[in-house]
């Protein structure tokens, strides 16, 4: 039987994943103290040595299984420890959202207020980043942390060569930045944007070898990015509730593309799985959930991990 992959999206900002042939440890993380953020987001001068890793090639492989461990308790989602965390615990990849101040810095925040995250309260894109870096992060019970909002250039400062990213754009105007942004860290191969249609073509302007990463709803879907995935588009996300879930996996499976999704409000129901079965018998290679360290138990115990 094919073995499924799993992504988990932690505490609202890391999403996790952890493909086969990584080992993962289970040793206690250790908190390092906070970080400054940087008060400016531009790239250093001159680009860096590019990495040798590679996620085009990686998704090739994973179609096998793989495991993960949520966040522990005091380290909060928005945070470089986040990223550090899932690197200890031999994840591959994590989701990280990317927003701007009003002054233009490029910071990792999920939502476009602050006041569920951080100890302040606003909304990001009228905010001076001095400002958003006096306040400190949340953990996932609500309590105050020692950590502050990092920089994405910090993030890709943590993750590379370590750990894949997935960006969840979430204003599309920063794109050219953010390309640019990854590329001068020589990062291009290590990170995906997940972005809407209409923006495909702009992230390829950009990097001809960028990797965007699109959503589906139906086989039409994913025929209109044909053109674009020899070269461009190794994994799509789609709802695991469509009413065509068998036909629309099976055009994601024809053209040769991974698939991604995520159902969390009803993977567990009082220690029963239904929705993790229908992932498994549809061959889902990508599960997006905040309770991996959950299922991967039963998924193990139905032979599929």
């Amino acid at each position: 039987m094919r073995k499924i992959l799993f992504l988990s999206l932690a505490i609202l900002l890391a999403g996790l994943m952890i493909c086969s042939g990584c080992s993962s440890s289970d040793d206690e993380i250790k908190k390092e103290q906070p970080i400054n953020p940087d008060d400016s987001d531009e790239p250093e001068e001159g680009a860096s040595e590019p990495s040798c890793r590679d996620l085009k090639a990686e998704l090739k492989k994973w179609s096998e299984n793989t495991s993960l461990k949520g966040i522990q308790n005091g380290i909060p989602g928005n945070s470089v420890e986040a990223v550090k965390y899932a690197i200890e615990a031999g994840v591959d990849m994590i989701e990280v959202d990317a927003r701007a101040t009003s002054d233009g810095v490029i910071v990792n925040m999920h939502d476009a207020g602050i006041g569920n995250t951080t100890t302040g309260s606003g909304n990001l894109s009228t905010m001076l980043s001095s400002t958003l870096f006096g306040y400190y992060l949340k953990d996932n019970q609500g309590r105050a942390t020692q950590f502050k909002v990092p920089t994405f250039e910090q993030i890709l400062k943590a993750a590379k060569g370590k750990i894949y990213i997935c960006v969840d754009v979430k204003e599309p105007a920063l794109l050219r930045r953010l390309v640019k942004m990854v590329a001068d860290k020589g990062m291009t191969n290590e990170v995906c944007y997940f972005v809407g249609s209409t923006y495909i073509d702009n992230i390829l302007e950009y990097n001809k070898d960028a990797i965007p990463f699109p959503w589906v709803s139906n086989t039409t879907d994913v025929n209109n990015y044909q053109k674009y995935y020899a070269k461009s588009i190794p994994m799509v996300q789609f709802n695991i509730n469509v009413n065509n879930l068998t036909t629309l996996v099976g055009a994601i499976k024809t053209a040769k593309l991974i698939g991604y999704a995520n159902d969390d409000s009803q993977l567990l129901n009082n220690n029963d799985y239904p929705k993790v079965d229908v992932f498994i018998q549809n061959k889902i290679e990508v599960i997006q959930t905040d309770y991996s360290d959950i299922i991967i138990p039963y998924l193990k115990e139905k032979g599929v991990r």
